[in-house]
């Protein structure tokens, strides 16, 4: 007969062993959905069927350089 001991260190160890399998299935999933949104971020007009006013993530800032003048 398992004294109560063996059996709270049984129990202990089950526990840790269903919490790593939980853990990596969600690492697994995590993993899978940067990927989509990586490949999401790279299409834009020229590689997919989307027209140019939804280009996303476009560097929107200007190639002007400010003068340092506040009141020109």
């Amino acid at each position: 007969m398992l004294q109560i001991s063996s059996v709270h260190l049984l129990t202990g160890i089950i526990s840790e062993r269903c919490q790593a399998l939980f853990v990596r299935k969600e690492n697994e999933q995590l993993k899978y959905r940067v990927q989509e949104l990586e490949a999401r971020t790279k299409k834009n007009s020229s590689n997919s069927h989307l027209p140019p006013s939804s280009d996303r993530f476009a560097n929107t800032r200007s190639s002007r350089q400010p003068s340092g003048n506040k009141f020109a």
